[in-house]
């Protein structure tokens, strides 16, 4: 148990706990033990209870601002896929490749990403491409989505298709430079 998050009292009977171990390491008689013990439980109980629920209330806290921080990262890394898919169309549609912006001239340029895997139909790809996985108490049929976009781009290249599948390449805007340092809100 972390001492930290003990109050005051529970030290005081945690140490008296420790007491009654060693008797338990000395040797002491039983019915001595039995009855310390039960003293301990009787006078303890209700503290120890209220420490379980403080901590685990503690630990509901914290995991709920986990999600709400989750969240609002998702909301911010959104918002820069927004704004960095606005820039690309509006470069697409001008015809430029590469932008300077700022007083220092930083080039901001178009670079074509990786072929990215589109499933159109999963149910239309074919079987060759699942893998099957036993787990305890049933059996689990994995898309191995590593292989199907691998064969994707084979087929691609030859001019062919795989039913329920393909790879598809965008753009993406390369921005220069690391993020800032974060802002408190």
């Amino acid at each position: 148990m972390n001492k930290q998050l003990v109050t005051y009292p529970m030290q005081e009977r945690l140490q008296a706990l420790e007491v009654l171990k060693a008797f338990v390491d000395e040797g002491e008689e039983i019915e001595e033990l039995e009855t310390s013990l039960a003293w301990f439980i009787a006078n303890c109980g209700e503290d120890i209870a209220d420490t379980v629920h403080d901590l685990e209330s503690r630990a509901l806290a914290g995991k709920e601002r986990a999600r709400i921080v989750k969240a609002r990262q998702k909301q911010y890394e959104k918002r820069a896929e927004n704004l960095r898919d606005l820039v690309v169309a509006i470069m697409k549609e001008l015809g430029l490749a590469t932008f300077e912006a700022g007083i220092f001239g930083t080039v901001h340029r178009l670079n074509a990403s990786q072929p990215a895997l589109n499933i159109t139909s999963e149910t239309d790809i074919p079987s060759e491409f699942y893998d099957t996985e036993v787990i305890p108490e049933h059996t689990e049929t994995i898309l191995n989505k590593e292989r199907l976009k691998a064969a994707c781009v084979l087929a691609q290249e030859k001019g062919e298709e795989i039913p329920g599948a393909r790879t598809v390449l965008s753009q993406y805007l390369k921005v220069p430079g690391k993020p800032k340092a974060p802002v408190e809100e």
